[in-house]
């Protein structure tokens, strides 16, 4: 499921009021009545007639250097552009910064879907008798590429060891390969199979029967996507009871370490 991104739509929110914002001062603008500027011709003109005025009604002339109304034109503009442009710039300059940062969300999104993935699909042990003597068992699992591209350079170690139940006998980094693949392609659905076993005497394949012992598989999967990106898949599993119906097969789960991927 593709996760919603909050950064963008708050900043598509941030846009809209900021755009609401310069259409309402470019209204405002516009509506605002452009103040009339006296002349220097209307002002003589008022001046001669405040004097005729003042001389019929006894009182001194008017002064004109003094007199009239001076009307001041309140400055609108920074560096030459009107306020309303600024706020719509900006918002243009906002609406490609949040275009941008979706183009890069769905791009992600978009190489989540499309990348490998690989995991396990299916895993069990078997024991086996020896003709002359003897068992081994055979820890086995399919690895399978569930994306939808191949995997490139694709590097498998596993190990395994027959451990009492209550043991957690796994390597902490990387597993010494009791096999280990060369580098391979898998396209997708395609299976890799991994096949550890180890001889082991008739009492420890009783001991497996009655899970006082268990098996254990663990390793590590290196590969490359198809756009040139490192991944890693590691498991670690632990036998179980006897399949139904089938003898000497035994379960193969998940141990509670479980597994770790940088998916």
């Amino acid at each position: 499921m593709r996760r919603f991104e909050l950064g963008p739509a708050l900043a598509l929110l941030g846009l809209i009021t900021i755009a609401g914002a310069g259409e309402w001062f470019s209204i405002r603008e516009a509506q605002r009545p452009i103040p009339r500027v006296d002349t220097e011709y209307q002002r003589v003109r008022d001046d001669t007639r405040a004097n005729h005025q003042a001389a019929s009604d006894h009182q001194p002339p008017r002064d004109p250097q003094s007199g009239g109304t001076r009307i001041y034109v309140e400055n609108t503009e920074v560096f030459g552009v009107k306020r309303g442009e600024w706020l719509l710039f900006l918002a243009t300059l906002g609406l490609w910064f949040a275009t941008w940062q979706l183009v890069r969300g769905a791009d992600k999104t978009a190489e989540r879907q499309l990348r490998a993935y690989i995991g396990i699909f299916a895993m069990e042990v078997t024991v086996c008798p020896f003709e002359g003597g003897g068992f081994a068992y055979i820890a086995h699992a399919e690895l399978r590429n569930f994306g939808q591209t191949p995997a490139y350079d694709i590097d498998v170690r596993a190990n395994t060891v027959l451990a009492p139940a209550a043991a957690s006998p796994f390597e902490t980094d990387v597993p010494s390969p009791v096999q280990r693949s060369g580098k391979a392609i898998a396209f997708r659905d395609a299976g890799m199979h991994i096949n550890a076993s180890r001889n082991i005497s008739a009492e420890d394949a009783e001991a497996i029967k009655l899970r006082t012992k268990r098996v254990y598989l663990w390793g590590a999967v290196t590969y490359k996507d198809v756009f040139k990106r490192e991944h890693f898949f590691k498991f670690h599993l632990i036998s179980d009871h006897q399949v139904t119906g089938h003898s000497g097969v035994y379960v193969l789960g998940p141990h509670p370490l479980g597994y770790e991927a940088d998916y």
